[in-house]
């Protein structure tokens, strides 16, 4: 059965999230190979607990549902921020969990097409015939293939830290497959075509560690080490001209934050204009008025 996270941005939010690191030592550089290091961390354990209350009719008729796509080894519990913030602006909003393939180390082939099922449950429940899609790192890379099929069914897709050309941090790694095949440089996900029906945006992170603006995590040594060893401008993990390797790439912004931390209120304005603009308006229209 079609499984979607139920915690919805149109429910009140007391989620209280802790992270669980396991062998934090495992992650230091304890080696110059920081690809191998990108890779080569203890588990991360989320532990959630949430109370919600759906509320069917809280969105504008006009306002496209959002659908959220977390990254590699990480839950939809990095939406949470995310989900206050469309809360208040009236927008209905799912930070969906991959139940029929594997959520964290799932392939973006795998994961889209469970994505099929799930657009398809959310036009139904909405009452739309397009969605908004919000992927960040390797969910952009999850929705790419999903619209590679041609589907007409999504307007437009944000893009925030994804490797579109991949990452070099992950081209020698083994851990978590086949989810980290997908963002090495060269990868099928990385090269699949355009979908003419839907306006694609990024995000992309110019990140300068002597600035802070990233979260003590598990990922933050690897981020620090990331900074200095990949094509500067980038995140920690991904090179901004990764994440913005295709021509018809719209650039919503960049952003001062590391890899990890690109979900903050500052990303949420960079793409807000995009979430809540007039569904009435085609993809076609939309395409035009951009510059």
């Amino acid at each position: 059965m079609l499984m979607i996270n139920t915690n919805r941005i149109i429910s009140s939010r007391t989620t209280t999230t802790i992270i669980v690191v396991a062998s934090i030592g495992i992650i230091m550089l304890a080696n110059s190979n920081s690809g191998e290091q990108f890779f080569s961390f203890s588990e991360m354990v989320y532990a959630q607990s949430s109370n919600t209350t759906a509320q069917n009719n809280a969105s504008n008729s006009s306002t496209l549902p959002v659908l959220l796509i977390h990254g590699y080894m990480v839950d939809a519990t990095v939406w949470n921020k995310w989900m206050d913030l469309l809360k208040k602006d009236g927008i209905v909003a799912y930070p969906i969990t991959f139940k029929q393939s594997d959520d964290k180390c799932g392939s973006a082939a795998e994961h889209a097409k469970e994505l099929s099922q799930i657009i398809g449950q959310i036009k139904d429940e909405t009452g739309q015939n397009k969605v908004n899609i919000v992927g960040h790192s390797k969910g952009g890379l999850d929705a790419r293939v999903y619209l590679a099929n041609n589907t007409k069914d999504v307007a437009n897709l944000i893009m925030i830290g994804t490797p579109n050309a991949g990452s070099p941090m992950a081209q020698s790694s083994e851990v978590c497959t086949p989810a980290v095949y997908d963002f090495r440089p060269g990868a099928p996900a990385t090269e699949v075509k355009m979908n003419p029906n839907t306006k694609y945006y990024t995000i992309a992170g110019e990140w300068d560690p002597k600035a802070g603006n990233c979260q003590l995590t598990p990922f933050l040594p690897l981020e620090q080490s990331g900074s200095s060893d990949l094509p500067k401008p980038n995140d920690g993990l991904v090179p901004l001209s990764s994440v913005e390797s295709q021509d018809y790439f719209i650039n919503l912004g960049h952003s001062k934050s590391c890899h990890t931390n690109l979900m903050s209120e500052y990303e949420y304005g960079l793409a807000k204009d995009v979430i809540v603009e007039d569904s009435n308006q085609t993809g076609t229209q939309k395409q035009q008025q951009q510059p």
